[in-house]
C-alpha cells in the first residue's frame, strides 16, 4: 500500500487523533492528524500549523497500522543527539454544534445568568462580552481564528480542553518571568515555550523562535487573552446541549453571580470617600480619575466559603483590586484566582503567587489602565473586596529590591507589605481564594 495524496477516504469515520510537535531551536511547528474509517482507510493530514497542509489516505491500512504509526510519532526519533517527538492533543469538534451555539454564545449566557435588574447592568454585561471578542481578534492576529457563525475562538487545530488551558496558564507565568528578564537563550525557557505550543497549537508562520513568538511582555499578555478566549469558547460548547428540539437549547449554569447598580446613596458616598481619601498623588496617571458607577457584586459560592474562612481567621480588611476590562467577565464567572489570569508577569509576583490588593486606591487603579501594559480603550474597572488577613507576615526590608525568604511564610495567613518594606505602596496578599470576597465593581472615568 502507498500514501495516496489528495484522495478522500471511503466509509464512515470511527476514530480521529491529533498530534503536534514544536521546537523553537529547530524551527518546528508541525501537526500530524490521523483518522480511521470503517472501510479500513486511514486518513492522514500533516504540515506546518496554520500554514501548509498535505492530506490523503493509506487505503485499507486498518487500525493496527494506524496505531503503529501513532506510537512511532509519540516515541519520536533522535536527530543530532536530540529527540524529536509529537504530543497528542485533545480538542473539541464544534462543527455539529454551530446552530445551537449561535443561540447560546457566552454573551447571551452571561446576560441571562448574571442576575440583574437594570438596563445599565445589562449593557455592561453585553459590552464586556463583546469588547473581549474585538480586542482578542485584533490582538492575536492569525494565531487564533474567530467564527462569526458560532461565536467561537479556536486554534488551527480546534478548541482545546480546560486541562490544557490550565497547564498552559501555568507555563505562561514562568515564561513571563524569563521574558521580563529578556533571557531568551535560557534552555528552560525554550523547553517551556515548546511545551506551551504543544498545548496551544499556534500559527506562527514559517519562522519560530522565542524572540519572534514572545518578544516582550505585551506578547505574553496576548497569549493570556488567547487562553481566555479559548476558555470562553469551551464554555460555549459544553453549556449548549441540544434537547432534540431545534428551537430549544438546554443551558447549564455558568454564572452564579448577582450584579446590579448600587442604589444606596449613603454606601455610594462611603465608597467614594474611601476611594478619594486613599489616593496617592504620586500615581499621577490615575489620581484625577473619578467614580462613574458602582455595581454590587455577589458570587454566592465564593461568599459562603469566605464567610467560613473569615470566621476562623478574622482581621478582615476592605481593599481595592484593579484589573483590566478583559478580565472582568471571567472574574464574574469564577471569582479571583491564583494567579490572576494576566497579571503574574506584570506584578512580578514579588511575594509569590497570590491575590494582591491594596488600601491605596490609586495603586490598584493602575492595574485597570495601560500603566503596566495592555490596551487602553477608555473604560476602567476596580473591585472593592473583603480580605481575611488573619495573622499577616510583615516583611522587614533593609533596602529596596531585596526580598528574602519564601512566601507564604509558614505560620502566617497572609503577607502585608507596608510602604518601605520592599514596596513603595501598600500591598496585601493572601494565598487562598477563600480569603477573598468581591463586594463591588467600580467603574472610573478620567
Amino acid at each position: 500500500m502507498a500514501f495516496q495524496r489528495d484522495t478522500p477516504p471511503t466509509g464512515n469515520k470511527t476514530e480521529y487523533h491529533k498530534f503536534v510537535q514544536a521546537d523553537v531551536e529547530e524551527n518546528h511547528n508541525k501537526y500530524w492528524n490521523v483518522g480511521l474509517y470503517d472501510s479500513g482507510d486511514v486518513e492522514i493530514h500533516f504540515g506546518r500549523i496554520g500554514v501548509t497542509i498535505t492530506q490523503g489516505i493509506e487505503p485499507n491500512a486498518g487500525k493496527m497500522w494506524m496505531e503503529k504509526r501513532i506510537q512511532e510519532k509519540l516515541r519520536g526519533k533522535t536527530k543530532n543527539g536530540k529527540r524529536e517527538y509529537y504530543r497528542k492533543i485533545q480538542t473539541i469538534d464544534s462543527t455539529s454544534s454551530a446552530k445551537s451555539l449561535n443561540k447560546n454564545t457566552l454573551k447571551q449566557i452571561a446576560k441571562e445568568q448574571i442576575k440583574h435588574t437594570s438596563p445599565e447592568t445589562s449593557k455592561l454585561i453585553e459590552w464586556l462580552a463583546e469588547v473581549n471578542r474585538h480586542q482578542i481578534t485584533s490582538a492575536t492576529g492569525k494565531q487564533i481564528t474567530y467564527d462569526a457563525d458560532t461565536g467561537l475562538f479556536k486554534t488551527p487545530m480546534g478548541i482545546i480542553t480546560p486541562d490544557s488551558i490550565v497547564e498552559a496558564r501555568k507555563l505562561l507565568v514562568d515564561i513571563g518571568d524569563f521574558i521580563a528578564k529578556q533571557d531568551f537563550e535560557n534552555y528552560s525557557l525554550k523547553s517551556k515555550v515548546n511545551d506551551y505550543l504543544m498545548l496551544v497549537p499556534t500559527n506562527v508562520g514559517m519562522k519560530l523562535n522565542v524572540r519572534s513568538f514572545l518578544p516582550d511582555l505585551p506578547a505574553v499578555q496576548k497569549q493570556g487573552q488567547i487562553l481566555d478566549a479559548l476558555d470562553a469558547s469551551y464554555i460555549d460548547i459544553t453549556t449548549s446541549k441540544n434537547t432534540g428540539d431545534k428551537d430549544e437549547v438546554k443551558k447549564e449554569k455558568v454564572f452564579e453571580t448577582k450584579l446590579d447598580v448600587l442604589e444606596d446613596g449613603k454606601e455610594w458616598d462611603r465608597i467614594n470617600k474611601y476611594y478619594s481619601s486613599s489616593r496617592n498623588n504620586q500615581h499621577y496617571g490615575v489620581y484625577g480619575m473619578k467614580i462613574k458607577q458602582i455595581w454590587v457584586v455577589e458570587i454566592p459560592a465564593s461568599k459562603e466559603k469566605f464567610e467560613i474562612k473569615a470566621s476562623k481567621l478574622g482581621n478582615v480588611n476592605e481593599l481595592f483590586h484593579g484589573t483590566q476590562y478583559s478580565n472582568v467577565l471571567s472574574i464574574m464567572k469564577v471569582g479571583l484566582v491564583i494567579p490572576p489570569a494576566s497579571s503574574p508577569y506584570v506584578t512580578g509576583r514579588l511575594y509569590s503567587d497570590g491575590i494582591y490588593a491594596s488600601s491605596q486606591s490609586t495603586k490598584a487603579l493602575n492595574y485597570a489602565t495601560s500603566f503596566w501594559g495592555g490596551q487602553d480603550i477608555g473604560r476602567y474597572f476596580m473591585f472593592l473586596l473583603d480580605m481575611a488577613m488573619g495573622k499577616p507576615f510583615i516583611p522587614n526590608k533593609s533596602r529596596w529590591g531585596s526580598v528574602s525568604g519564601k512566601y507564604p511564610v509558614a505560620g502566617y495567613d497572609s503577607t502585608w507589605a507596608k510602604p518601605g518594606c520592599g514596596v513603595i505602596n501598600d500591598e496585601r496578599i493572601v494565598y487562598n481564594v477563600d480569603q477573598v470576597n468581591l463586594k463591588y465593581l467600580i467603574e472610573f472615568k478620567r
